[in-house]
């Protein structure tokens, strides 16, 4: 029996539903955007988990968005490790609330995402990053940005406290 949830190799083939998915993305319609998104939306429920891990690994931007917002962990850290995510999808899924730590942990280790500043700046005001991650990065932020970063509610006290350090000791150097 096969395992469902395991990720498979290259070597292994694709499902029906999973070959649809991707053949439906690939093609172009003369359908509006909206309908071609809530049909791959569709299929994309249809799939067991194995399957949209092994989607996630190969799809495109489409359907990278929706699998992206998948509420499985693994279907969420496949599509940050798909070739093909730009760092604009990434700089996108650092600001969403939705998206597991892990996944934010990993866009964090990516050196290329971190060279984006928007990337490193959403990473550090979404709630959900962890704590050591978020403070580790506060020394790229921007003087303005750590003034926000200092006042907002919904950042954790620890990385609002490091800020405010931060700041103190550039302000102290000048």
């Amino acid at each position: 029996m096969e395992d469902k949830g395991a990720v498979p190799g290259d070597g292994e083939e694709l499902s029906a539903g999973e070959l649809e998915i991707l053949r439906d993305e690939a093609e172009e319609r003369d359908e509006g955007p909206a309908s071609k998104e809530e049909r791959l939306s569709l299929k994309i429920g249809k799939l067991t988990v194995g399957e949209k891990i092994r989607v996630s690994l190969r799809a495109g931007k489409e359907v990278r968005g929706l699998l992206m917002k998948d509420s499985n962990k693994q279907v969420v850290l496949g599509v940050i490790a798909n070739p093909k995510i730009t760092v604009s999808e990434v700089e996108m899924a650092a600001r969403m609330r939705s998206i597991p730590e892990e996944a934010l942990r990993q866009i964090s280790r990516n050196r290329e995402w971190v060279k984006n500043y928007d990337v490193v700046h959403n990473l550090v005001v979404n709630p959900k990053t962890p704590a050591g991650v978020a403070v580790g990065l506060l020394p790229r932020m921007r003087a303005k940005d750590l003034a926000f970063i200092q006042k907002n509610k919904e950042i954790p006290d620890a990385v609002r406290t490091a800020a405010k350090k931060l700041t103190a000791a550039r302000n102290k150097n000048r």
